[in-house]
Parts: C-alpha cells; sequence; structure tokens
C-alpha cells in the first residue's frame, strides 16, 4: 500500500476525485480556500494499492504553544463542510479499515497528535467502516431533497405553511433569479446583520477576503440566488454549491424588513426546482445550528421528509500525549464540556478569557446558521 499526505497541486487528488463520488468540500482548491481562512496548511492523507485508492482532505495546524507539547507537533482537522474520507471502493470494508490504520501510522511519524474528521451524510464511506477504526459522534441529521423525484412529489412533501408562504409571496409580487451577480456586492452585509440578528457565533462572520475568494476560486461551482420585493430591494439572497450532482446550502441572509413576508422560503423553494432543471440529483439543506434539531431543522424540515445521519470522527494518534496535553488544558481552566461538545479536549474554550484557543467550535462546522433566515 503508498500512503502519503499529498498537496492540493498533486495529480493524485484529482485521479481520485474522477473515480469516485464526491461534493465541493473533496476539491483541492476548496482546501486551498479553507486554509486562507481558517488556517493551517492544506493537504490530504491519501491511500492506494492496486485500483483503489482512499482521500482525506485535511488543514493541518501548530499545536497550541501552551499546552505543553514537545515542539513540532500539530493537529489535523476537516475544512468547515462535509469533506470527510471518500474511496474508490467504498463498501470494501477491510481494505478501508486497512488504509485508515495506515493513516493513523503516518500521523504519528508525522508528529499529527489528533485528526477531527466532519463526514459527508450523503457521500463517503459508511459510517459503519469508519467507527470500527475510530471514536464517532452522530451530531443529528441533514435535511435533504431528491431532486430526481418529479415536481409535483417534492412539492407535497413541503410543508402547509412553507407552501401558504410561497404562494403568498409570490403573489405580493416577489421574484427570484439564479446568479445575478451584480447582487453579490449587498450579500455580505445582508448576511453579516442576519448573523448579528441571530446571535452566531463570531466563527460565521466572515471577511470581506472570504466572499471575494469564494467567488474568485469556484467560478460556475457557486451559486447565488436572489429575492427582490416588488419595488426592487434585496429581501433575501443565498450561496450554493454545485459539484457533482449534489447543491449545497451554503450561507444565506434576509433583510429585517422584509422577514414577515418569509423571503428565504421562497428562496429555497426557486433553487430546488434550478437544481432539479440542471440536472442535480441532491441538494443538501443541512441540519440544525451546530448540528442538533433546534428552529433551524424544523424550518429545513418544512421542505422535504428526507433525512440522512451526520456524523464526526475523532483519531487520537498518540494517547499518551493527547492525555498530558488536556491535563495542561484543565489546569489552564479550561471549560469542561462532553465529548460530543468539542475535540480535541485542548481547543475547548478558556473559561477565564472566553475565548477558544486555536480554532473555531468543531461542533458548529458543516452546517450553517445563516440558513435560517
Amino acid at each position: 500500500m503508498i500512503v502519503a499526505f499529498i498537496p492540493p497541486g498533486d495529480a493524485r487528488w484529482l485521479d481520485v476525485l474522477e473515480r469516485t463520488p464526491h461534493d465541493v468540500y473533496h476539491l483541492p482548491h476548496y482546501a486551498r480556500f479553507a486554509a486562507r481562512h481558517e488556517g493551517g496548511t492544506p493537504c490530504a492523507f491519501y491511500a492506494r494499492s492496486h485500483r483503489r485508492a482512499l482521500l482525506i482532505p485535511l488543514l493541518v495546524r501548530p499545536l497550541p504553544a501552551d499546552i505543553g507539547a514537545p515542539p513540532g507537533w500539530s493537529d489535523a482537522a476537516s475544512p468547515y463542510g462535509y469533506p470527510g474520507p471518500i474511496a474508490t471502493h467504498p463498501l470494501d470494508r477491510a481494505w478501508i479499515q486497512q488504509s485508515l490504520k495506515a493513516f493513523h501510522q503516518l500521523a504519528r511519524a508525522h508528529r499529527i497528535l489528533t485528526a477531527f474528521l466532519r463526514l459527508h451524510p450523503l457521500r463517503g464511506i459508511p459510517h459503519e467502516t469508519i467507527a470500527a477504526c475510530a471514536s464517532t459522534v452522530h451530531h443529528g441529521d441533514v435535511v435533504y431533497v431528491d431532486l430526481t423525484r418529479t415536481d409535483e412529489q417534492i412539492w407535497a412533501d413541503t410543508c402547509t405553511n412553507h407552501r401558504r408562504n410561497i404562494k403568498r409571496i409570490l403573489e405580493a409580487g416577489f421574484s427570484e433569479s439564479i446568479d445575478d451577480w451584480s447582487a453579490y456586492p449587498s450579500f455580505p452585509p445582508l448576511y453579516r446583520t442576519t448573523m448579528d440578528r441571530v446571535n452566531a457565533s463570531r466563527f460565521y462572520f466572515f471577511s470581506d477576503a472570504y466572499f471575494r475568494d469564494l467567488r474568485e476560486m469556484f467560478p460556475g461551482q457557486l451559486h447565488l440566488s436572489t429575492i427582490r420585493a416588488p419595488h426592487g430591494a434585496i429581501a433575501a439572497a443565498g450561496l450554493f454549491t454545485h459539484t457533482n450532482g449534489i447543491v449545497e446550502y451554503h450561507l444565506s441572509g434576509t433583510a429585517a424588513e422584509f422577514r414577515q413576508h418569509a423571503p428565504s422560503k421562497l428562496m429555497l423553494d426557486a433553487v430546488r426546482r434550478w437544481a432539479a432543471r440542471i440536472g442535480a440529483a441532491v441538494m443538501n439543506f443541512g441540519g440544525g445550528t451546530g448540528g442538533q434539531g433546534n428552529s433551524l431543522f424544523e424550518f429545513k424540515s418544512g421542505f422535504s421528509r428526507s433525512r440522512a445521519p451526520f456524523h464526526t470522527a475523532r483519531l487520537i494518534f498518540d494517547a499518551a500525549l493527547y492525555a498530558a496535553v488536556t491535563r495542561t488544558s484543565a489546569d489552564r481552566g479550561a471549560t469542561l464540556v462532553s465529548d460530543a461538545g468539542f475535540f480535541p479536549v485542548y481547543r475547548k474554550p478558556l473559561a477565564a478569557q472566553g475565548q477558544h484557543v486555536g480554532v473555531a467550535p468543531l461542533t458548529a462546522a458543516a452546517v450553517s446558521p445563516a440558513a435560517r433566515t
């Protein structure tokens, strides 16, 4: 078996994607994009033997300086989203588990202490296979729409309240459009005011550079949906990706003065109809805030009855060192939270400072609070 950590420019990365169902989060340029805005070095764990290959996109970061780790140690995490492990032969349980054991050995040799993986709810390796080699946590379900069904079937699965709101806003003269990029400069402030209104984590207040890079690095894969009021003002807008037959709900915002009209419902209905027209197979709405069932999840549930479980996987490559730095973190006053709430422990919030050690809270990943507008 050949195993390596490969950079985004390595041809082997694209070779796996060409032979494997994947999403935007698995693309090498998505890893580069995530590294710019989340920090760390983009790479992927790669394993191959014969025609079989496995890929795990990662961001590798130095360990926090104040946890007592030896010099040169790092940890790894999936970029924001659902870039979990994918394989050309996802049902070959024995080979995949052999590859994951090789991942453990190679990471340890490269002084990588832990890995936090966000598994894809609709693509990738079966959860049961990964769970045999790693600790996994179920964070709730995502809502998705099977776009191979007819418009009538999709509409019938939409809850009565959503259908009533969509009909009313159309009758009121609101209009929808896809990829009217003249509206894009208005999106970041619209999005941020929405994040303020819902008291989102600071992680979600993305910079202007984030939105610029998103547009520049994903031409043809990033799409903008805009809902305008009868007089032309933007009532709601959202960003979506389309890659390899999967449409992902990324970010959205709603103008406060139009909230009573529920323009985000028209936006999501318009996007799922557009996605079906262009031949996409599935649209993933994501789950609730932090992956949990809450008002955001209930809102999304009104668009479909289809659900898929979302899991994360946690791997510790050096148990003794992990225990040592965890004790140091506790001595510094890190707030104790459940294992399901934060991993690795040494990046937990500091109670005294009210801030995070290292990166943003990992349980917030893969679901967007912007979706509830």
